[in-house]
């Protein structure tokens, strides 16, 4: 790691838990190096580039241990999840004929990666921890933002919520039975939203003493 921060002084460094790998970032160079965490071995080397070979510019990467993968956003409309695992899931980005003759054409099953195009670029994100889902916010082109629910497994919006506010930080929480997300902006107080449903909840009427941190 100190040899990338040498050659990459904008390195941002990924250790997943209980992952055999490391992950070290440049978005100055628009790559992603796999490292076996004992040795610093080279497993991988990926180039930020979208399905037209477009640049892709990081903002930023979530673990989610559910689904035993590390979620990547782009200052442009799109996420990656790259899964670490060294026999991962069938991925198919091309095809060749006809996807119904099985004849696409399958990403390397070492630490696959599955790209996912969107209708616009993610702001912030966090894993809903315990199922294959992940929340994030986005700017709509009328300014506001919104809230959405991801499913990753079919790569669908389960369900979305307006904002006051443009997206900022979210984090996840608990009150008793209650869990929701939080959407914090600066100068204004948090938005909270019911999981899975994403309905507003009224902050002030949740147990403090009952609160605790996802």
């Amino acid at each position: 790691l100190q040899r990338y921060a040498s050659i990459w002084p904008d390195a941002v460094a990924l250790a997943p838990a209980g992952a055999p790998v490391l992950i070290v970032v440049s978005a100055r160079d628009g790559e992603l190096h796999l490292l076996d965490r004992e040795s610093g071995t080279l497993l991988k080397k990926i180039a930020f580039r979208d399905r037209t070979h477009g640049n892709l510019t990081f903002a930023g990467a979530v673990e989610s241990g559910f689904r035993r993968s590390v979620l990547i956003r782009f200052e442009q409309a799109e996420l990656w999840e790259l899964f670490l695992m060294e026999n991962g899931p069938a991925i198919y980005e091309g095809l060749v004929h006809d996807f119904r003759m099985g004849e696409g054409l399958r990403e390397p099953p070492q630490y696959p990666i599955r790209r996912i195009a969107l209708e616009a670029p993610i702001r912030s994100m966090v894993p809903e921890p315990g199922y294959a889902n992940l929340l994030f916010t986005q700017s709509g082109a009328d300014g506001f933002g919104r809230l959405v629910r991801f499913n990753l497994d079919v790569r669908r919006p389960i369900g979305q919520v307006q904002t006051r506010s443009p997206p900022g930080k979210l984090s996840l929480g608990q009150a008793g039975e209650i869990r929701f997300v939080a959407l914090a902006n600066a100068g204004s107080s948090s938005e909270v939203f019911r999981i899975p449903d994403l309905a507003p909840l009224d902050w002030r009427t949740l147990p403090v003493d009952a609160c605790r941190a996802r």
